[in-house]
């Protein structure tokens, strides 16, 4: 509460406080007293104060506004001193029943929450401020209370014992009220004749007593309160008994001087009545040990490697040698298994048990007191699995060899901790420069990438001691970085600020890694803020790379930052400048020591600063160098260069004005020596300048006529002519030459009245304007002409030119090709700058496009004879068409050429060559004199056989009617074959052949007609039949033709074929040439044949043995078996009689055989004159074969069986007579 300013009492004044509705959405903040910082919280400006985000605020500062709140609901008047730990009770329709609270209930009314104001004014002493507990504080925090009314027309009952019989009846209302009836009649009357429900482990019995409640509303019953009279029987309870407990008190309790401990025994009953304890009997036997003062540290337990003393001292009434073990428990909560600190008198060994690794360290000791007392301690270094605790007990245990046994609970406890804290906090900047000193503290400034360190202390949690090195980590958040603790508790961590802008803040803290961290929220965490970007800066001058030297040259720079950065450090910045003339030690290299220094000064508020410095000592060539030097308030350091041309901000070399001048200059023209439009030109002009490139301000390219190419000083080059280009240009300088390259052109626009001019170049440098004649001049032509124009077939691959008065097919689609150039150079022009139109008689002009290189083809068709051309139009411009495109004049032939005439008209069956000839007519082109590709197909009934047959066709004679020859080769033909042929071919027009053999579907039909003989041997007879062995036996064999007649002659032969104990011998018997004549198709043979073997064998006769003639079966060989008899043993007469008869026959034979020779070579004579002059009578035809002998000769006996024989070297050589002798 507020006190009197005057006499530092509460204020007695009576003040009036009022309770106001919110209309508006606020949230409670996290601060007491403070600024919004942790997250968003409701201000005296803000409803909601979003710390980095937009505000939502009140309509007027403290809620005032009319949407701010609503009507007093609620007002109490009171002073402040009665106020004083007083509760402050507002109650009225206006805030129940009527509007607020109901409303809330109902729904009707948004809860937005009630604010609390009192009369304050600025009138002193007095006020009438309170100070209201948070709602954290349960006790004295603001609450609503809410109490709902009861209802008029309550009827309740209730029924003792659920009999029906009601006890207690009400009707009407029970607000705010209560009534306590009396049912112990009922209750005493129902008792009396219980049966009991159960029955503890006392022998206690108990009765359960039903109560039914009954009402129309909801009712409270509490506060049941019965009485009775009772009288307990004490007995031993399962759960233990009087004597064991008063033994532990025995065990637990000092003895005094004479031996004897006192037990207070008090008797408590929790139910009415009065309970007295008598008769009491307690006997003691063997007295066990007692358990004397334990020791304890009272230094808290920490996992430090720290030892702490603990031990009980025991006194043993038998002596201390009855006494077995001693052993010290810390009852410690909430683990499973406690340690166990032991010590055996039996073997003087101390250990511990400790399945939860609580001790990591642990020796004892016993010392004796006296005859029956002694002191046992442990010296315990305890684990980081000992859980942090506060006043722990522990449970002394001693026993003996006769298993007497004594615990104790000490009254002293000990404190264990092992959370700990970070109890030091610190943040540096290892990086200078910084804000203030190298420590940063909150919300200063810290430049982006800085180089930091964090450094503090650990400790226990509320205690002084530290832990070990090793034991535990310390972790940055937010940035990278961790580390322990040295010997000392303290922690340093290296680390980084983040590389980019945190101008709200960034949080850097320290956190002990695990679940032992009990650090204080806030004491590790330090928030700064991060300027990461280095501040702006633009140099205005001096900028140029030459500069003319003054005794006062100004720098003028911006520096600039954000609103937001951390700001400039203006009394770091400075110039940093070095003048060749003046600081430079003869090396002409500008070194750190040797640049002067400068202030910045800043222009008022402006982010402009400025400094003067004087470079007048510097020759023409030499040089200065300049670099600023400073940082913002973060540290961030200024990008404004450094010492040395490398580094530095800016340097520029001193100029000294001087004209320039013209040292060579050459010009090329896209035509040669002819300027023509759409083609870039080059101008190439070397400048002599002794201040080098940085010293021309401006070149002006006058090109007469009023047409000018102006070059400016970080421009570029422009025209003043739209129809004159710059294409593009280069403009270098080494040292005083400075190279001009540009390239220009005009467009078919471009029209200069004259078609000539010169260049002449007009130079701004530092000493004005210089003019320079190139003495170089140009020639415009912008004419246009036809070239590599032609007109071909568009379906002839080879595009071959049609000459002046060709012929052409009618509707022929013809290709029109040429190309467009300048006439005075070999250029293309723009393809929009002109037009190109073909034309063909009886057909409207077309027109065509062309590329970027001025070709240009189209198709037209040729609908009659006449003038076939292309025309040339100039778009626009000075140009014309000159010369003027030639006509070709064309006549249209419409008649195809056809084959009217071929040879042979068939084809004999099985032949595979044919020399096939044709006649074609063609009137008007004429035909071309290549070949002719010529295919052909054998078609077989309605199938097509094998592959496609191909030939070329040689024209043999030439003219209207042409004759041409082709040779085709193909597999056997047989008879009814058809050999289909088409040829390839068109006219000169390109009128392709028509009608036969014109198309697969349209052929040169050639039948196969079978004109071969086929020779065979019908019949043989003997005579004698059957033969003798050793005699003359004449074989006549009968031949037939049954094929196509052949006139050629060919041989018969005859031979034997015996077959003896396995093996086939077979001899000739004799071999005939035999010549059928014209129509004869059957002629019959004689053998004279001389058995040589008796019995069984095969005479076999071969028709055309030497396969002279090609037959249509060509298995020309028969056989017959025969039986030769043997010879008869009859001699004398008969035998000489037989021999003549034999004679006479074969002499009647041979005759006979003789006239049929005649006859037959008469007939011969009649069809063929030139026979008997080719075959000499008395010798052999060179047609006629032989037998090759070992010798390589060949030998024929004839006439057959005449014993003259005749030779020859070779087959093709004539017969030669051969002599035996030589």
């Amino acid at each position: 509460m507020v006190n009197n300013a005057n006499t530092g009492q509460p204020v007695t004044a009576q003040h009036s406080y009022t309770l106001r509705p919110l209309l508006k959405d606020w949230v409670e903040g996290l601060e007491v007293n403070i600024p919004v910082q942790q997250g968003p919280g409701v201000t005296w400006i803000n409803a909601i104060d979003n710390v980095t985000g937009s505000d939502y605020a009140w309509a007027l500062a403290g809620a005032s506004g009319a949407s701010d709140r609503g009507a007093a609901v609620a007002s109490v008047t009171d002073s402040p001193a009665n106020l004083e730990q007083t509760w402050i009770t507002f109650n009225s329709q206006s805030l129940t029943d009527l509007n607020l609270i109901q409303g809330w209930v109902n729904g009707s009314t948004s809860n937005q929450g009630l604010l609390f104001m009192g009369d304050e004014s600025t009138s002193k002493p007095d006020g009438s401020m309170l100070k209201i507990a948070a709602r954290g504080n349960s006790t004295h925090g603001p609450r609503l209370v809410v109490v709902f009314e009861g209802r008029d027309n309550v009827t309740a009952g209730l029924d003792l014992g659920d009999d029906g019989i009601w006890e207690w009846n009400h009707v009407g209302n029970l607000s705010n009220g209560t009534t306590t009836p009396d049912f112990s009649a009922s209750l005493n009357s129902l008792l009396a004749n219980a049966t009991p429900t159960f029955t503890d482990s006392w022998g206690n019995e108990f009765v359960d007593i039903p109560l039914n409640v009954s009402g129309n509303a909801t009712l409270v019953l509490g506060d049941i309160d019965v009485s009775y009279d009772w009288s307990p029987t004490l007995t031993t309870s399962p759960h233990g008994n009087l004597a064991t407990e008063i033994n532990q008190h025995l065990s637990n309790l000092t003895p005094d001087a004479t031996g004897n401990v006192s037990i207070d025994i008090n008797v408590t009953s929790a139910s009415a009545g009065i309970v007295e304890l008598s008769n009491l009997l307690i006997v003691t036997g063997d007295r066990p040990p007692s358990i004397g003062s334990l020791i304890l540290p009272p230094e808290t337990f920490v996992p430090n490697g720290a030892s702490y003393m603990v031990g009980l001292e025991v006194t043993s009434y038998q002596g201390l040698a009855n006494l077995s073990w001693v052993a010290l428990i810390p009852q410690i909560q909430d683990v499973a298994n406690r340690p166990s600190l032991i010590h055996s008198l039996d073997n003087g060994t101390s250990w511990v048990n400790d399945p939860g690794g609580f001790v990591s360290n642990l020796s004892g000791q016993w010392q004796p007191l006296n005859a029956d007392t002694g002191r046992m301690e442990w010296s315990i270094e305890v684990g980081w699995a000992w859980p942090p605790e506060q006043d722990v007990t522990w449970l002394a245990q001693v026993g003996t060899t006769d298993n007497l046994h004594t615990e104790r609970f000490s009254s002293a406890t000990t404190d264990h901790e092992r959370r700990m804290e970070i109890d030091s906090f610190h943040l540096w900047d290892e990086t200078s420069p910084t804000e203030g000193g190298p420590e940063v503290l909150t919300d200063e400034w810290v430049a982006g990438g800085d180089q930091l360190r964090v450094s503090g202390t650990v400790s226990f949690l509320d205690v002084s001691s530290h832990p070990r090195p090793g034991d535990m980590l310390v972790e940055l958040e937010n940035v990278s970085g961790n580390g322990t603790v040295d010997a000392t508790g303290a922690f340093s961590i290296d680390t980084q600020a983040p590389a980019g802008d945190r101008y709200g803040g960034f949080t850097v803290s320290a956190l002990i890694v695990g679940d032992l961290d009990a650090t204080s929220p806030g004491a590790s965490v330090r928030t700064f803020r991060v300027d990461a970007t280095m501040p702006g800066m633009m140099l205005h001058s001096p900028t140029g790379t030459r500069v003319v030297p003054e005794s006062q040259q100004l720098l003028n720079v911006s520096i600039a930052e954000t609103s937001t950065a951390s700001g400039l450090a203006d009394e770091t910045l400075q110039l940093r400048w070095w003048v060749e003339g003046l600081h430079d030690d003869g090396d002409g290299i500008p070194e750190v020591d040797e640049y002067a220094t400068r202030p910045l000064l800043r222009e008022g508020v402006s982010d402009y600063f400025h400094a003067h410095f004087e470079d007048y000592p510097n020759s023409q060539g030499q040089s200065v160098s300049l670099f600023i030097e400073g940082s913002d308030r973060a540290g961030n350091l200024l990008d404004g260069g450094g010492p040395g041309f490398e580094e530095d901000l800016h340097h520029y070399i001193s100029l000294v004005p001087s004209p320039t001048t013209l040292a060579n200059a050459t010009l090329e023209l896209p035509g040669g020596d002819v300027l023509v439009p759409a083609h870039a030109a080059w101008l190439n002009v070397t400048l002599h300048d002794e201040n080098w490139i940085e010293d021309l301000e401006r070149i002006v390219v006058d090109m007469r006529w009023g047409t000018e190419l102006t070059w400016e000083q970080g421009v570029g080059f422009s025209s003043n002519n739209p129809e004159v280009q710059v294409e593009s240009f280069t403009l270098t300088g080494v040292r005083e030459q400075v190279h001009l390259n540009i390239s220009f052109s005009v467009t078919p626009l471009f029209d200069p009245g004259v078609s000539h001019g010169q260049f002449i170049l007009r130079v701004t440098d530092s000493s004005g304007v210089q003019a320079l004649d190139t003495e170089l001049g140009w020639e415009f032509n912008a004419d246009i002409m036809l070239a590599d124009y032609f007109i071909s077939l568009a379906d002839d691959p080879n595009h071959t030119a049609l000459e002046d008065d060709g012929y052409v097919a009618l509707e022929a689609r013809l290709l029109i090709s040429g190309r467009v150039r300048y006439s005075a150079a070999d250029l293309a022009p723009p393809a929009n700058s002109y037009l190109v139109f073909m034309e063909v008689p009886l057909d409207l002009p077309l027109l065509v496009q062309t590329d970027e290189d001025g070709h240009f083809s189209g198709t037209m068709d040729a609908h009659g004879s006449g003038l076939y051309r292309v025309t040339l139009e100039v778009a626009g411009g000075p140009g014309t068409v000159y010369p003027a495109p030639l006509a070709l004049r064309l006549q249209v032939d419409d008649q195809p050429p056809a084959i009217i005439g071929s040879e042979p008209a068939f084809i004999p069956a099985n032949a595979t060559t044919l020399t096939l000839q044709f006649d074609l007519q063609e009137v008007g082109a004429g035909m071309p004199a290549g070949e002719i590709p010529v295919s052909c197909v054998i078609r077989r009934e309605l199938e097509t056989v094998g592959e496609q047959v191909q030939g070329a066709a040689t024209m043999q004679i030439p003219g209207e009617v042409s004759r041409h020859l082709v040779n085709l080769s193909f597999p056997p033909l047989q008879a009814g074959d058809y050999l289909d042929c088409w040829l390839e071919v068109g006219d000169l027009a390109g009128n392709q052949l028509s009608g036969t053999g014109s198309a697969p579907n349209w052929p040169l039909s050639l039948p196969v007609v079978e004109v071969r003989p086929d020779l065979l041997a019908s019949e043989l007879t003997l005579f004698p039949d059957p033969p003798v062995f050793g005699r003359n036996t004449l074989v006549n064999i009968t031949l037939m033709n049954i094929g196509n007649h052949s006139g050629e002659p060919f041989m018969v032969t005859l031979e034997t074929l015996i077959q003896h104990e396995g093996r086939l011998t077979v001899s000739e018997v004799g071999r005939q040439q035999v010549q059928l004549l014209e129509g004869e198709i059957t002629t019959t043979i004689s053998f004279v044949w001389l058995p040589d073997w008796e019995g069984d064998l095969e005479l076999m006769v071969r028709v055309d043995s030497d396969e002279a003639l090609a037959e249509r079966d060509e298995n020309n060989t028969y056989s017959w078996t025969v039986t030769v008899q043997p010879a008869s043993d009859e001699s004398g007469f008969f035998i000489s009689q037989t021999a003549l008869g034999i004679g006479g026959v074969a002499l009647l034979l041979m005759f006979c055989i003789g006239m049929l020779l005649a006859l037959r070579h008469r007939r011969e004579e009649d069809e063929s004159e030139e026979w008997g002059e080719d075959v000499a009578e008395d010798e052999p035809d060179s047609a006629m074969q032989g037998t090759v002998q070992p010798d390589g000769y060949e030998y024929l006996e004839w006439p057959s069986d005449s014993e003259a024989w005749w030779y020859r070297e070779d087959a093709q050589d004539p017969w030669d007579p051969w002599d035996e002798d030589g």
